[in-house]
C-alpha cells in the first residue's frame, strides 16, 4: 500500500501575457500542501505572480495498491496554450492536460510522462532526455529539437504525436524516438545523428 500525491489545476479564465511556469512539474510539487502550492511564483512578463492568481489549486494524497508509493500525479482541466514550460526538467511522476498546451512543453524532461489531449506548441520536448510526451493533437515547429545555436537535440524518450507536427521536428536528435502518426513539414531531422523517427504520412 503506498500513497500518490494528486493535484489539480483548473484555469482561471483566458490570460493575456504568456505566463513562464516550469515550476509547473511533479518534482516542483512533491510534498507540497495545497496551501502552499497556491503560493508558488511564476513569471508573467516582468512580473512574479502566485500560481493561484491563474489556477483553481486542489491537491490530495490518495491510497494505491500499486508501487507508486511518493508518485506526483497532475491534472491540468483546461487548455493551457498561453503557459509555457510546463513539466520542464521533470524526471518522474505524470501531468495530463485536458485541452492544448504551450510553447516548451517538457523540454529538457529526463523521466515521466506527459499526456496532452489537443495540441502542443513549438519546443515541445525541446533535448528531451527521458520519460514520455504525449499529443493527442497537432505539435509546433521544433518538437524534440535543440536549442537555437545548438546541435544537441533530443537524446532519450518516447515522443508520440498523434495528428500533424511541423518544421524542423528533431533538430540534432542523438537518441530516443519520436513517432508522428500524420505528416511533418521542413527540415524533418535535420542534423540527426541518432535515434529514430517515424512519420505515419
Amino acid at each position: 500500500m503506498g500513497v500518490i500525491q494528486k493535484v489539480k489545476l483548473t484555469p482561471k479564465g483566458e490570460i493575456d501575457i504568456m505566463v513562464e511556469a516550469e515550476l509547473i512539474s511533479p518534482d516542483s510539487f512533491a510534498g507540497k500542501p495545497e496551501a502552499e502550492l497556491c503560493e508558488l511564483l511564476v513569471w508573467q512578463g516582468p512580473r512574479e505572480a502566485k500560481l493561484a492568481e491563474f489556477f483553481e489549486v486542489e491537491a490530495w494524497d490518495e491510497e494505491t495498491t500499486g508501487d507508486e508509493d511518493g508518485a506526483v500525479e497532475i491534472l491540468i482541466d483546461g487548455g493551457v496554450s498561453r503557459v509555457k514550460r510546463i513539466g520542464q526538467r521533470m524526471t518522474k511522476g505524470s501531468i495530463e492536460i485536458l485541452g492544448s498546451a504551450g510553447m516548451h512543453l517538457g523540454s529538457e524532461m529526463a523521466g515521466g510522462e506527459i499526456r496532452v489531449r489537443e495540441n502542443v506548441g513549438p519546443w515541445a520536448g525541446m533535448n528531451m532526455k527521458g520519460g514520455r510526451l504525449e499529443v493527442d493533437g497537432d505539435a509546433g515547429d521544433h518538437a524534440g529539437s535543440a536549442y537555437r545555436g545548438s546541435w544537441r537535440g533530443m537524446s532519450g524518450g518516447k515522443i508520440l504525436i498523434r495528428g500533424n507536427a511541423r518544421s524542423q521536428i528533431g533538430g540534432g536528435m542523438s537518441g530516443g524516438e519520436i513517432l508522428v502518426e500524420g505528416s511533418v513539414e521542413n527540415f524533418c531531422g535535420i542534423r540527426q545523428n541518432g535515434g529514430l523517427i517515424l512519420v505515419g504520412k
